[in-house]
Parts: C-alpha cells; sequence; structure tokens
C-alpha cells in the first residue's frame, strides 16, 4: 500500500525507531474527570488542551500483528495525519515499548515511510501478507504536561470508544508518559493516582481492539523467552527476570476480569511463582538488596488467587477420574454444584485482588524499583561489585545450591509425608524457574532442554500427587457444608485420590532418581 508523499524534511525529522516508556492507568468516567485538579498536576506546564483523535489500526486478515503484540495505527488530529507503529520491547519493562511514528497524508499504510527498525518489525511478522482496517478509535484526549526534577511528563485524559464493525467498547484512561528525564517521577505520579482511585490497565487500546475486531475474549499467556546478550551480568539477569515475571503476571489480568479464564489465573500464579523463585535466588547472593519485601507482597496475592485455582483443579480431577465412573450419580450432582458456587465465589476473590490497588502498588513500585536500579542503595560495597560479575558465574553457583536442596528433599521419597513432598515440589520448582532464567548463560541448547524438559516432568509428577492430596481436602470441606447430598461422591473422591497418590509411587521415585542422576547444563 501506498500514500501521497511527504517532503523528506518532514519524514527524516520524525523517521525514527525510539522507546516509549508509559503507564496507562484506568478507572470510572467521573473519577478521571475529578482528578484534572490533582494536586500533581498544579504545576502542568502545559495546561489541559482538548483534541479530538480518529484513528484506523490495520492488520492481516490472520491477525499476525496482533498475535505478536505489534499496532499499526493511522491516526488523523485535526489536519495533522500520522502512521504509528509499537511493539513489545525485549528487557525494557511491563511500561516500554518500541515506537515509530511518522507524518502521512495518505488514509492506508506506507511501510516504506517508517524507521528501518519499524519497518522490519512489520515485515518479519507478516512476512508481506496485505494490510486491512480491522477497527477505529473515537477519543476526546484531554493533555497536559509537568515538570518533575529533570523530568518531563505528558498526562493524556482519554474518553472515547472502541468500535469495530457494530461492536464497540468504551475508553476511560490516563496516559502517562515520559518525554525526557530519569524515569522515577512517572512511576511516583502513577502512584499517586492508584491512591486517588485509578488502577493499572493490563491492555492497551490496540490490544483491546484486536480482540474486539476478531469477536474473541482475551486469552491466557504463557511466559515469553527472556533474552540477554552474551557479556550479560548478574545485573543484568535480574532486571530481565523481574522485567518478565512482572509482564507475564499483568498479560493474564484481562483472560481473568474479562474472560474468567481458569488458565489465565493459573498463569498469573506461575508468573508469581517464578518471580519469587528469583527473586529468592538473587537474595540469597545479595542479602541486603531489598528484594524479600516484593517477594512477601508476590505471596500474598499469589494466596488470593489461590483458592480460584484450587477449585478448578479439584473440578477438573474429578470430571478426568472418578466421575467418569459415576456419571449419573446425584451425590456428584450436588458436589459439583456446591464446588460451582464455591469456584463463582473464589472467583470474585480474585478479581477484588486483581483491581485492588494493592496490587496496582505492587506492580509499580517493583518496576520503579527495578527500573532505578534500587538495590544498588541498599547493598555493601563488595556486593555493588558483585552485581557486575558475568552472569555465567552467578549461573553456575546459584544452580548449583538449588540442585542441593532439590536432592536433600527428594532423599527416601517413599517414606516423605505429604507435606515433605510439597517442599520438594517447592524446590523442583524454584531450581527448574532458575534454570529457565539462568540457562541463557550457557551454549549448549540440547543440554538446557532435556534438562528442563526432565524437570518439568518431574514436577508435573510431584503435582499430580499434590493435586491428588489437596482433591481429597477440598472433598471433605464440600461434604461439611453441601452435607449428606454430597457425601457418597466425597467418599468416592477420596477413595480414587489415596489410591492415585499410592499407585503413583514407584513411578515417582523412579522419575526423581533419574531427575537426579542426569546430568547439568551448566557443570
Amino acid at each position: 500500500m501506498t500514500s501521497a508523499p511527504i517532503s523528506d524534511d518532514q519524514s527524516l525529522a520524525i523517521a525514527q525507531a525510539s522507546r516509549e516508556c508509559e503507564i496507562k492507568l484506568n478507572g470510572p468516567a467521573h473519577v478521571l474527570r475529578n482528578l484534572k485538579t490533582h494536586p500533581a498536576f498544579a504545576n502542568a506546564i502545559v495546561k489541559p488542551r482538548a483534541v479530538n483523535l480518529r484513528a484506523v489500526y490495520f492488520d492481516t486478515a490472520e491477525g499476525d500483528l496482533a498475535r505478536n503484540a505489534l499496532s499499526l495505527r493511522i491516526r488523523k488530529a485535526g489536519r495533522r495525519r500520522t502512521m504509528n507503529v509499537k511493539w513489545a520491547s525485549k528487557g525494557e519493562g511491563a511500561f516500554t515499548r518500541g515506537e515509530s511514528e511518522v507524518a502521512i497524508s495518505s488514509e492506508l499504510p506506507d511501510l516504506t515511510l517508517l524507521a528501518p527498525e519499524a519497518a522490519a518489525h512489520i515485515g518479519r511478522t507478516t512476512k508481506g501478507a496485505g494490510l486491512q482496517p480491522v477497527f477505529k478509535t473515537s477519543v476526546r484526549r484531554k493533555l497536559m504536561e509537568i515538570v518533575d526534577g529533570q523530568s518531563i511528563i505528558e498526562i493524556a485524559f482519554d474518553e472515547g470508544k472502541l468500535i469495530a464493525g457494530a461492536s464497540s467498547e468504551p475508553v476511560s484512561e490516563i496516559e502517562i508518559e515520559l518525554k525526557s528525564g530519569p524515569q522515577a517521577p512517572i512511576y511516583a505520579l502513577a502512584l499517586q493516582l492508584i491512591d486517588a482511585g485509578l488502577r493499572l490497565a493490563p491492555a492497551t487500546k490496540s490490544a483491546r481492539g484486536y480482540l474486539l475486531g476478531a469477536g474473541v475474549k482475551p486469552q491466557d499467556m504463557r511466559a515469553a523467552p527472556v533474552s540477554l546478550p552474551a557479556d550479560a551480568s548478574m545485573e543484568d539477569a535480574l532486571v530481565a527476570m523481574i522485567e518478565a515475571s512482572l509482564s507475564h503476571f499483568m498479560a493474564n489480568w484481562p483472560g481473568l476480569l474479562v474472560s474468567d479464564l481458569p488458565e489465565a489465573i493459573h498463569q498469573m500464579r506461575v508468573a508469581l511463582r517464578r518471580l519469587r523463585a528469583g527473586l529468592k535466588m538473587f537474595a540469597r547472593a545479595l542479602p541486603g538488596a531489598g528484594l524479600a519485601p516484593f517477594r512477601d507482597q508476590a505471596r500474598d496475592i499469589a494466596s488470593a488467587l489461590g483458592q480460584a485455582r484450587e477449585i478448578d483443579a479439584f473440578v477438573d480431577l474429578v470430571q478426568a477420574g472418578p466421575l467418569t465412573q459415576f456419571e449419573n450419580d446425584a451425590s456428584f450432582e450436588a458436589l459439583l454444584a456446591h464446588a460451582q458456587t464455591q469456584r463463582s465465589n473464589a472467583y470474585e476473590v480474585a478479581r477484588a485482588c486483581v483491581n485492588d490497588a494493592k496490587t496496582s502498588r505492587f506492580v509499580l513500585e517493583l518496576q520503579a524499583y527495578c527500573a532505578q536500579r534500587g538495590w544498588r542503595n541498599a547493598l555493601a560495597a563488595d556486593d555493588l561489585a558483585s552485581l557486575s560479575q558475568p552472569l555465567r558465574t552467578f549461573a553456575a553457583q546459584a544452580l548449583n545450591d538449588l540442585d542441593k536442596r532439590v536432592k536433600k528433599r527428594g532423599k527416601r521419597l517413599r517414606k516423605l509425608n505429604p507435606e515433605d513432598r510439597h517442599e520438594l515440589r517447592i524446590a523442583l520448582k524454584n531450581m527448574r524457574y532458575g534454570a529457565d532464567f539462568l540457562c541463557l548463560a550457557f551454549n549448549d541448547a540440547r543440554a538446557i532442554n532435556a534438562f528442563l524438559k526432565r524437570a518439568a516432568a518431574l514436577q508435573n509428577d510431584l503435582g499430580v500427587y499434590n493435586d491428588s492430596i489437596a482433591a481429597c481436602e477440598v472433598a471433605a470441606a464440600i461434604e461439611r457444608e453441601a452435607g449428606p447430598a454430597a457425601a457418597y461422591a466425597a467418599g468416592r473422591i477420596e477413595g480414587w485420590c489415596a489410591r492415585g497418590a499410592h499407585a503413583s509411587d514407584d513411578h515417582l521415585r523412579k522419575a526423581f532418581k533419574a531427575f537426579r542422576d542426569a546430568p547439568r547444563f551448566w557443570r
């Protein structure tokens, strides 16, 4: 697709790729309107001015851009029309994206006008497939700028809607963008607005619009691979681990809030477990880094999500196991009906947790701590020096320590009680997540994949055992609440799970022995 030509001066002035640091917050329209007089905006250097924005977003027929977290839009503001591309930037945080914007006179995209980096992203993703309009936005934006120390911050109050055919969704949000200077003030401002009633908006307008255009709801998102340079340091790995975990966590909020997806809440808990495992691993090497409070907060959030996940796992186990033998049994119907009520209540608790100011504050405060390398202010001189050590040096020692804990926890496996087996599973998770983060320091892809696959299989085996034990507890709790109507089903489930846990012992013991004796890729 081509557009009418624009001047060389106009194109060269803006056809460059940059990195956008932007935090999106949302809330009810009346809250946003009241915030225009918030004390944080009292010293605005550019007083609020309004502009009507009309934009069209493009994608291939197969949705290649949306699937790869890219967006391509043409926006009109007054007489000015611009083409904009944004993409996720690896290793740059949950609130940072690559961006390229150019002036354009056509209503259709012309990729030749883009900065080379942006054009390359689009080209690799679309593989030459044609682009077509997917959805539109109509937004009334009020803009202001403030200066905080050496930082200039633009605040955009957006109210309007996303439009795809006959479908539409409201837009009511604030975008806080760092135009120049240090990042600390943008996080401080966002935290003030959280206290004023707003919350983090996990999905951009483009992400929401692409889903609306496709007529689908948000899906669960698995952890994306972490990327680090060959000469990465220990500190580089710490930053990448935190930012990858926060991005993974936030990416699954829409799946819980909009779609009520069991896998979304599972992935949120996985993200928090990965984060806690990583923070613990680095805290052992840097005990004064101030990471423990964030680990505690992640634990509390995961606990609030835990009941929903526990009920989902219980229902899955019952439906795949004992229910197949008692499909039309009234007692099972009573038990599952009660479980469904518990599930609905648990999901309300989970949604309330995500919508709580504490959760938005947790993400922002940890991202701010990471962006500012806050641990440098807390560490002694010797520990500060260790931050710059090669990643491979740190990785080998950290993985050896994690390996020792797993082997110690797994001794005399068949004689371990459920609590001790659970501790073994936690130790194995910590090791697997640590290996997943730190394997970037090593080059033997075949050995790395073999080890991670074996660790995942053993973790799954321990998880099946743990789910069986947990299911017995859930069934007993439901029986106490549901009464005699569910008693028969509860007894059958407990018997089924107890038999399955016992039958898995031989397999589990052999699987652990094979894992224990397998080669370690870091040695």
